[in-house]
């Protein structure tokens, strides 16, 4: 996660203690719920009401909540499927919150009524992150939808209404990036606080596949437009916050544009990619679907680290044995190809998933990574 506007500014919004940070104790996706009632072309989820029987009870997301608590988590963001399905989920939100637990809602917005608003305030979460992929027509052909774009901007301003911080997401494939800009400018006249620009990351059992990106050209422009705005955003003080998720190449690039136009803002904004390590999975970041089943990130679904039925979380988390959390926590010296060269692997190192997916090899390079061979090598024009 790379947190563009206090890059560019220097000031952390509410949540960037979560963007720089190396804590002991992960921030946790929790897909509780593998309904959905859209049908996304993006969606890393393998989403469907055949694994609802062997979902977690109340009681048993109630006691994965109190193991939790005892960690000292960053925050808690419940996802789904599309999580307001769940029927207990204002019940299992207000009960995290008591907890001392920082909750966010990851929602695709639809359902957010003026009723629901309310809700999600008296549960207690802190923040609600809803789904916008692109302007009316894109967005509406991307959920399978018609319609559901009205719906989810009415969704974030009712939680807007209500007091609650609110957040857009918008992640980028070849099929609305044309739009990215555009939806950028309506959301800050829609006084929207937060803005997350999402890379594709390429999954085994959703629909989230690597034919769905854009190439790395495409990509590289489609980024310097956003920049560009961005920047301008800053420089007129414009207060929202603006990060991208999911290719730290991005923070390498943001800081050499920096670099170029001010040497102190350049300075004080490479001390912050410093602090940054790259892909969180199994390391700043886990995730824990509807059947209690425990993920190095919500990508990566098709590797179990055990089960929340079965043993806590943190057991399973703090496991020294286990073999995948060690490979990814301690391997970061095994990076090849153009990762394996980058000079700035210590705080990129790129997406572990996406090299797995297109080269069947964890360790190989990010295919998503638009720098040039001369700037992993840090040789900027």
């Amino acid at each position: 996660m790379i947190h563009c506007s206090e890059l560019l500014r220097g000031e952390g919004g509410s949540l960037s203690h979560l963007h720089y940070t190396k804590p002991k104790a992960p921030v946790i996706v929790w897909n509780l719920t593998p309904e959905c009632n859209l049908s996304c072309r993006h969606c890393y989820a393998d989403v469907g009401r055949e694994q609802e029987r062997s979902m977690l009870s109340t009681g048993e997301a109630k006691s994965f909540i109190d193991d939790l608590s005892h960690l000292n988590i960053p925050a808690l963001l419940f996802s789904g499927g599309e999580p307001l399905l769940r029927k207990d989920i204002f019940e299992l939100g207000a009960y995290a919150a008591g907890k001392g637990l920082y909750t966010a809602l990851s929602t695709n917005g639809t359902l957010i009524t003026q009723d629901v608003a309310k809700k999600i305030k008296i549960a207690g979460f802190k923040y609600v992150g809803v789904s916008i992929d692109g302007m009316r027509e894109a967005h509406d052909d991307f959920r399978s939808s018609k319609g559901s774009y009205d719906l989810s901007v009415k969704g974030i301003e009712n939680c807007i209404k209500e007091g609650i911080k609110t957040g857009a997401r918008f992640t980028l494939t070849k099929y609305n990036h044309r739009d990215l800009t555009e939806l950028l400018a309506f959301l800050v006249k829609k006084k929207i606080k937060r803005f997350c620009l999402y890379h594709l990351v390429y999954s085994e059992n959703g629909r989230a596949e690597r034919e769905n990106d854009v190439d790395n050209k495409s990509r590289r422009k489609i980024l310097d437009s956003f920049f560009s705005e961005v920047e301008k955003m800053a420089d007129r003080g414009v207060d929202v916050e603006v990060l991208t998720v999911d290719n730290h190449a991005d923070g390498i690039y943001l800081l050499h544009r920096i670099k170029t136009k001010d040497a102190d803002s350049g300075s004080r904004a490479e001390k912050l990619i410093s602090k940054a390590s790259g892909c969180s999975a199994g390391r700043g970041i886990a995730a824990v679907d509807s059947q209690g089943v425990v993920h190095p990130c919500q990508f990566w679904s098709h590797v179990s680290l055990g089960n929340v039925k079965e043993k806590p979380f943190s057991e399973i988390w703090n496991d020294k044995q286990n073999e995948f959390l060690n490979m990814l926590r301690n391997g970061r010296d095994k990076l090849k190809g153009r990762c394996g060269r980058c000079v700035y692997k210590a705080s990129c190192g790129g997406c572990r998933l996406r090299a797995e997916r297109k080269f069947s090899d964890i360790w190989q390079e990010d295919p998503a990574c638009y720098l040039t061979e001369e700037e992993i090598l840090g040789k900027w024009q």
